[in-house]
């Protein structure tokens, strides 16, 4: 199984060339192996405006009545996650490439955001208070059947590997 994805080291970023159906099986065994991880499937295809990518990510990962859906308030949920204990977190986001194409300025607000979220799971917390805690993995698997995440990413500046999924 591939442990770098529940330790709190970069890169945060993955890309996961394979079927939906082998990505989803990949994050099946790996809840199975490591059932203190949080794994939750993003759908780009529900998302090409704010208030959609809203709407999807907070049902997913179960963000408070409160949420406001808006980037700070998305921002401040996502590294938050205290009504979802882990010690590791991992959001595939299935057809990052329709996300690309449907809406390109969220597709780059979205992965902002979940970075920013990794980085600050990254630091331990350790202020003698109730919520203080260890450093947790956030990592972040972008799906795709093709090569347009990457000119993506690189386009931005943004460091990502490829996740070797072993197939059946």
């Amino acid at each position: 199984m591939n442990n770098k994805l529940i330790q709190p080291k970069s890169p945060w970023l993955h890309i996961a060339s394979v079927s939906i159906s082998d990505l989803t099986n990949y994050l099946w065994s790996l809840q199975r192996d490591n059932t203190n991880t949080v794994i939750r499937l993003i759908r780009s295809q529900n998302m090409c405006c704010d208030r959609d990518m809203f709407n999807e990510v907070s049902a997913a990962y179960q963000f408070p009545y409160y949420f406001g859906c808006n980037w700070n308030a998305f921002n401040e949920c996502i590294t938050d996650l205290v009504w979802l204990p882990a010690d590791s977190y991992i959001t595939a986001i299935a057809d990052y490439d329709y996300l690309i194409n449907k809406w390109p300025d969220g597709a780059k607000y979205l992965i902002d955001s979940l970075l920013y979220a990794a980085e600050e799971w990254s630091k331990p917390i350790n202020q003698g208070e109730k919520w203080d805690r260890p450093a947790k993995s956030f990592h972040i698997i972008l799906h795709s059947s093709s090569d347009i995440i990457s000119s993506f990413l690189q386009k931005h500046g943004i460091e990502t590997t490829d996740l070797a999924i072993v197939t059946t």
